[in-house]
This record gives C-alpha cells, structure tokens and sequence, in this order.
C-alpha cells in the first residue's frame, strides 16, 4: 500500500496500515497473535445503532482481558463521532472484566507517538492491575 500525500485524505484501512499496525508493532505487540491482538472485535451486549457494534482493534493481556481498544477513523470524520463509539465500546466491555480498559483512537499522525509511548503490553497491564485493586 502506497503512502498517501497529505494525512488528511487517509481512509481506516490506510489508517490502519501506515498508522496503527507499525506504532502497535513499534509498542511491542505481535500483530499476528490472537492471544494479544484481534482486530474486528464485535463487541457483547453493544446496540449496533448507530455504529456496527465491532472494534478495530483489541489488545488483550495473558488472560484474556482486553487492555485496550482502539478504532481507527477516516481522517475526514468527525472526532467527536468516533470518541462516543469507542467510549461505548469500552464501557460495554468493562461490564463483562473487573477493569475499564484503555481507549484510543486514531485520527492524526499523534498516533504513533501515543501508542508507542502508552500502548506497549507491560504498561498497560500495569495500569489496569492498579485500576482492578480499586
């Protein structure tokens, strides 16, 4: 897949792929094992309206929780839109773990930065055992 000129014209597979997948893979997630990373999650208990009810991503830890979730958005779309989809995803998810996983979303360039700085298994394992003991 070719590099687009402008940021500005990416759509989610492109997103995905010259954003997402390299900051994941630079975090330390191995992008081809099931057991940490699944991609088109549907999510349990979700309405699908207005959204289809399925992530883009979730990471998970060595148990089977998901850490975190992270949908990737056009660059064209509204922010807004995407930040209400994904804060149901991750409420609907935490009522089926003793955690609120991590929620991120990917619109600008930013995101390889924050998810190679706060997205790498060992951190944020670390961050829901602290919010699971509260």
């Amino acid at each position: 897949m070719d590099e687009p000129r402008s940021i500005s014209t990416l759509n989610e597979a492109q997103a995905r792929y010259i954003l997402i997948d390299p900051a994941l893979r630079a975090a330390g997630w191995d992008l081809g094992d099931r057991t940490q990373v699944r991609f088109e999650v549907p999510v349990d208990g979700y309405d699908a309206e207005p959204w289809n009810g399925v992530t883009d991503y979730c990471l998970y830890d060595a148990s089977g929780a998901v850490l975190a979730v992270i949908e990737a958005k056009r660059t064209c779309r509204s922010p807004r839109e995407g930040e209400e989809q994904l804060r149901h995803y991750v409420t609907e998810i935490a009522r089926h773990q003793s955690f609120v996983p991590f929620g991120s979303m990917s619109i600008r360039m930013s995101v390889n930065r924050h998810l190679s700085n706060s997205a790498c298994p060992t951190i944020l394992q670390q961050q829901n055992s602290r919010n699971s003991r509260r």
